[in-house]
């Protein structure tokens, strides 16, 4: 694959506790549980780079097969990869009473509460993460586009705010009428009903945005129709080295393999240096919230036989 290899290394450590009282007609429950996920993941996107065959092109034969056969690539792409190395933490704690209303009626409440905190990418000294906020100037690097932020500038820690307000409120009751013939007496019908909002964090694949040759931290380069300057740059299949403008034939210096972060900061574009500020999974904006979940259900159980049972959900 083009995008690979990727080495991924994951891990999650977990740490939980629950409670329980029983106290007359109540069963309190209360619990608390913490993750830590740790995702590593070198991407070595077209570290060899990739010669495409397209029916267009400067050398091109207007047919594919052909292209190929005669080594007549349309564009050539190569990437100096990235690292992510991402951190985050999720809490979670809950209260939740069964109250025991009558033998035939059970009620459930309760709330729980996520906190999740931001994807944080420890690469690149801390400064892994990619951030948008729109006008503001960067001061890590101060020559990035406007409004490309990064970890470790003001007010961009990671990939978006720590988000305290997750409550999510639970309630669902149990119930066993006796309705006469229509639920056929004592015990034959049970109806149950629940809803609750549940919050968890987002993809770690966020942390992965300067993965794919993303300046400052990697390099890409594209030679071809598809390339900066269209028509202007090609592959010129009669030269050993790719990277040459066949408009004036000068030979543009092979910047790879690439040397590495910081050697090059440089987020201007330059002959066969693509000035890529699209990562691969989107730069994160300042008002990213968690995914959350509402959940509800319905069920009435019907007993009309001693072996048969029927549900409707």
């Amino acid at each position: 694959s083009a995008f690979g290899p990727q080495p991924r290394i994951e891990q999650v450590y977990q740490a939980a506790d629950n409670f329980t009282l029983i106290e007359g007609h109540h069963t309190l429950k209360f619990g608390f549980e913490m993750r830590r996920w740790e995702d590593y993941n070198p991407s070595l996107s077209f570290n060899s780079g990739e010669f495409a065959f397209l029916p267009f092109g400067t050398y091109s034969t207007g047919d594919t097969g052909a292209d190929f056969l005669l080594g007549n690539p349309a564009f050539y792409t190569q990437a100096s990869g990235g690292l992510e190395d991402a951190r985050t933490r999720q809490y979670y704690s809950y209260a939740q009473d069964v109250f025991k209303v009558r033998p035939t009626l059970t009620i459930t409440y309760g709330i729980g509460w996520t906190v999740d905190t931001p994807i944080l990418n420890i690469a690149y000294h801390d400064h892994g993460q990619m951030a948008w906020r729109p006008g503001q100037q960067s001061t890590v690097f101060p020559n990035a586009p406007v409004g490309v932020v990064y970890q470790g500038d003001p007010g961009v820690q990671a990939a978006g705010p720590t988000q305290w307000k997750n409550f999510g409120p639970r309630v669902g009751f149990s119930y066993s009428p006796d309705w006469g013939r229509l639920t056929g007496g004592p015990g034959k019908t049970s109806i149950r009903a629940g809803f609750g909002i549940y919050y968890d964090k987002t993809e770690i694949e966020q942390a992965g945005q300067v993965g794919f040759g993303v300046p400052p931290f990697a390099i890409a380069s594209t030679f071809g129709v598809t390339g900066p300057g269209a028509g202007v740059l090609g592959v010129n299949p009669s030269l050993a080295n790719p990277f040459a403008d066949i408009a004036t034939g000068a030979t543009v210096p092979n910047p790879y393999p690439f040397a590495g972060y910081p050697t090059n900061v440089n987020f201007a574009t330059t002959p066969g240096l693509e000035p890529i500020f699209t990562p691969c999974c989107g730069v994160v904006g300042p008002n990213t919230r968690d995914p959350r979940v509402s959940n509800y259900n319905l069920t009435i159980q019907r007993q009309i036989s001693p072996t048969t049972i029927v549900t409707v959900g």
